[in-house]
């Protein structure tokens, strides 16, 4: 299934965002794509708030991130920065903050134009430039807003979870000791075929690699159909495979 995502609204906008990275970013600022002509969401990108805003590195950064926004097709950006900081007073607590921002804005400028800025918190969100008190009041607009939008129920129905965090959603389940083993074996099978065909020569070689590539959407269709709501788990032997594909650069690369 396709899902067509298009900014009607800040609160649409902002309660896609946990939904498209997998989680709930903290001290982050992510850039987002929105495309012409109808201003439908493209490429959703994050960054850590301390490298946007690094003196010497930030500005670079802050480029880099701008050039994939347009690569993407964006005619326009917003950026939501993730920070209990207040950025609408002065004073050093938020100096870092509003750095990353800045670098942002100043990369952006030429291409897409102002960047809309958002700061969610702990608390609510709110504007960045908004100095209405009726509409961005001092502590932001409460957080619940975000949780009931028709983009939320949305990617809900769709069968879309959000981690509590980064850490959370890369978490990793252990398996269990005998499982673990065959996982082991079948990669230490599959690394001394890869030696084997590496000493074959340029066709054995590609082959092996075919094999880590084929390897790798088998998975990828395994975890489809679960997330469909299929009960599948991927097998130890194809984990090990995978484990010993994964070391390829062709393989990552293709991946």
């Amino acid at each position: 299934m396709t899902t067509t995502i298009r900014a009607r609204g800040p609160r649409e906008l902002l309660a896609y965002v946990p939904f498209r990275l997998g989680y709930r970013p903290d001290d982050s600022a992510v850039l987002i794509s929105l495309r012409a002509p109808r201003g439908r969401v493209g490429l959703v990108a994050r960054a850590d708030l301390a490298d946007l805003a690094d003196l010497e590195h930030g500005p670079q950064v802050a480029r880099t991130l701008v050039s994939h926004l347009c690569a993407d097709g964006a005619r326009r950006a917003v950026l939501v920065v993730y920070t209990d900081a207040d950025l609408r007073t002065g004073g050093a607590s938020a100096a870092r903050e509003r750095a990353a921002v800045e670098h942002c804005r100043d990369a952006a400028e030429d291409f897409l134009g102002d960047l809309e800025v958002w700061v969610v918190g702990a608390q609510g969100y709110s504007s960045l430039d908004c100095l209405d008190e009726a509409c961005c009041p001092a502590a932001g607009r409460p957080l619940t807003d975000l949780e009931s939008t028709q983009v939320g129920a949305h990617m809900v129905l769709a069968g879309a979870a959000v981690a509590p965090s980064r850490a959370h959603s890369l978490a990793i389940a252990v398996l269990e000791p005998a499982l673990r083993r065959r996982a082991v074996r079948a990669s230490a099978r599959w690394r001394a075929e890869r030696e084997k065909a590496l000493a074959g020569g340029g066709d054995a070689t590609a082959r092996w690699r075919a094999a880590g590539l084929d390897a790798w959407q088998v998975a990828v269709a395994t975890v489809d159909r679960r997330e469909r709501g299929g009960e599948v788990a991927l097998p130890p032997a194809l984990l090990g495979r995978l484990e010993a594909a994964l070391e390829s650069i062709p393989v990552r690369d293709a991946v």
